[in-house]
């Protein structure tokens, strides 16, 4: 789940993921269909120890599974719970972080970096609400110049930097037009963007440029041309946030980390006044249960001080 209408993955990236299926020893199978060239008795009678049932919520109402009842034959969380999950139930000394935002992965991927034991939950699908809703922008912050924030932009600028060196296939540079109606304008944005390019050092994506009339006008075709003498076209990073979310959550997986959806924490346990743990709840059959763990990370973005006071009594 993606929490991204109408998914799609590239023909590149979905070839590389299925090489990454072969490698790893999975006989991969196409266009056969269970109940037509395959039954859960013959896959128990091949030696089966369970089958995972990964059909998808658009194809399992329409399709009947024999026997699908039956002890072994899992879906969704009651497959990661029986073979992964209930391993991890106590996770002492490990790191329980809660939510799968872009926050929550980027930490549960920082601490099993470093060789952290670490398990992420998320109560919906990964970057479902503010982690896939941003500005879409890498950037270093042009507006901060305007208030002599200099640390701040220049630290953007190499967090952008970083972005397009580590995932060029999810962040690309893209040119910005800034219109001017007055040539005292045109001079001052001139003179901010080219402090913007010094800023970003040998890693600018290019120099920013004046633009006359004629120039802006065939960039953005649909501007008010009244009084227009010109712009400025400069340079910053477009991204895809979900994707980003997800492909950080992916990392921390192949470092180890465990990551589950649909799983909300709706308490936290405490011993002598410390958080040792969490009661976690599988959002679709309702069943709780108890994790403990060395620390419990709230990586809820704008939600953390609701989760605060929810959990923990904070005012």
């Amino acid at each position: 789940r993606y929490g991204i209408p109408e998914y799609r993955l590239p023909k590149d990236v979905l070839d590389l993921e299925i090489n990454q299926i072969l490698d790893l020893g999975v006989q991969l199978s196409t266009n056969v269909q269970l109940g037509r060239d395959f039954t859960v008795a013959s896959l128990k009678q091949g030696g089966a120890d369970a089958i995972f049932l990964g059909i998808g919520a658009w194809d399992s109402s329409r399709m009947r599974v024999e026997d699908e009842d039956s002890p072994g034959v899992l879906a969704g969380i009651d497959f990661l719970k029986q073979f992964g999950l209930k391993r991890k139930i106590d996770i002492h000394g490990k790191v329980l972080v809660v939510g799968g935002g872009i926050n929550g992965t980027g930490i549960a991927r920082d601490l099993a970096g470093r060789g952290w034991s670490v398990v992420l939950v998320e109560q919906d699908d990964l970057a479902a609400h503010t982690s896939s809703s941003s500005t879409k922008l890498i950037h270093g912050g042009v507006r901060y110049l305007r208030h002599g924030d200099i640390a701040m932009v220049r630290n953007a600028l190499h967090e952008r930097t970083c972005l397009l060196n580590n995932a060029p296939h999810l962040v690309h540079p893209l040119a910005f037009v800034i219109p001017a109606w007055n040539g005292v304008d045109r001079i001052v944005h001139a003179a901010g963007l080219k402090l913007y390019d010094v800023l970003s050092g040998g890693h600018n994506l290019a120099a920013s440029r004046s633009l006359d009339r004629q120039e802006v006008i065939a960039a953005l075709p649909g501007l008010r041309r009244a009084g227009l003498c010109g712009g400025i076209r400069y340079w910053d990073g477009q991204f895809d946030d979900a994707r980003l979310a997800i492909t950080l959550m992916r990392t921390a997986a192949d470092l180890g980390a465990t990551c589950l959806n649909y799983l909300p924490a709706t308490r936290l346990l405490k011993t002598d006044g410390r958080v040792t743990g969490a009661v976690l709840r599988d959002a679709e059959s309702g069943e709780a249960f108890e994790v403990s763990a060395r620390a419990v990370i709230n990586a809820t973005g704008v939600h953390a001080d609701s989760v605060e006071v929810r959990f923990v009594g904070l005012r």
